[in-house]
């Protein structure tokens, strides 16, 4: 980065001629010697908003360059006598000599160097940070799937011998999670599970929603009844008359709250087995319950909007009780009739 002030360019040019001629530069300083009634002090033309904009132009970096450049002033200003100029002004009285305009020059050079080395550190930490943010992590979920599609692509190039060594293989890792379950290690039990699906291959369709159902029972005996209920739902994905998965799902979903889902789930489950007492009674118990729950929800809707319509009749006069609702004990539907005096 150049800074946009006419002062240091003009120092840089000095610099140049400091060190590609200095024995011009001493010749030059003579002759300003011999000419000292007609030299005058040239002062700093840069303006307020010249300095503003180049010290915007430093970032982070301005109170650092700003101090710096204010404390050279000053010694400088102080280590010049009467008759001298600062080498900021651009030229030299004639008591000034070819070095001591080095040297100012010099320390000026030395500051816009570590101008532009903090500018580029900056602009390289800007591009990280912006590099960083367009790679976001990846969501469970979308790693699953591209493990999934990673893993269907290796096995394509497999024999169905060596498929089927795969499937050994993770039944035998699904036995020692299964050790581990019976044992209470939920957790371990889960990383094995997890081991087991990484190698079975995925046309072992069963034998990869068995797997599903058990680490989703370990899960829940985690209290991780959402990635429970994710693991019940792929082992449905593959095999949708898998009772156990059906009826772990649905006692998670009851357990979630989800009462209409766990409703399906047992209602599914009856279909394929009318003989399940436990999800008979459930359907019944879930019914009554989300009953009353969808009357409790009817009676605050009603609350709600009674207490609008008491609001918008009130500048007339009116309430809702001027309007009483019947039902029709055949249909079932309501009819509205105005009240002239309301009964309290």
């Amino acid at each position: 980065m150049t800074p946009p002030t006419a002062p240091i360019v003009n120092e840089c040019t000095s610099i140049r001629k400091v060190m590609e001629k200095p024995g011009e530069v001493q010749m030059e300083a003579r002759d300003q010697a011999s000419d000292a009634s007609a030299t005058e002090v040239i002062k700093h033309k840069s303006t307020a908003s010249d300095e503003e904009e180049f010290y915007d132009c430093l970032g982070d970096n301005y109170s650092v360059v700003k101090s710096e450049s204010s404390e050279m002033a000053h010694g400088l200003k102080e280590d010049t006598p009467q008759g001298k100029t600062s080498a900021e002004d651009g030229e030299c009285h004639p008591q000034c000599t070819a070095g001591d305009e080095a040297d100012d020059i010099c320390g000026l050079s030395e500051m816009i160097k570590d101008v532009n080395m903090l500018d580029a550190r900056t602009a390289e930490n800007m591009t990280e940070e912006s590099q960083y943010e367009e790679h976001e992590p990846l969501s469970d979920a979308k790693k699953e799937e591209q493990e999934e599609e990673e893993k269907r692509r290796v096995e394509s190039a497999l024999t169905d011998e060596e498929k089927e060594e795969l499937r050994v293989e993770a039944l035998k890792i699904k036995g020692e999670g299964n050790e581990e379950f019976k044992a209470g290690a939920n957790s371990e039990a889960v990383r094995l599970y997890s081991k087991a699906l990484s190698v079975c291959p995925l046309s072992a369709s069963t034998e990869r929603a068995i797997l599903f159902a058990n680490r989703a029972a370990a899960l829940s005996r985690m209290e991780q009844t959402e990635a429970a209920i994710v693991d019940c739902t792929k082992a449905l994905e593959l095999n949708q008359s898998y009772m156990r998965a059906r009826l772990r799902r649905a006692e998670l979903q009851e357990k979630a709250n989800k009462l209409d889902e766990a409703l399906a789930d047992y209602k599914e489950a009856l279909t394929l087995d009318p003989n399940l007492g436990h999800a008979r009674i459930a359907v019944q118990s879930l019914t009554e319950r989300i009953n009353e729950r969808n009357d409790q929800m009817k009676k605050e809707m009603f609350d709600k909007l009674r207490e609008l319509g008491d609001m918008t009749l009130r500048p007339f006069g009116l309430s809702t009780r001027n309007f009483q609702m019947q039902q029709d004990p055949k249909s079932g539907g309501y009819s509205v009739s105005f009240v002239q005096t309301p009964k309290d």
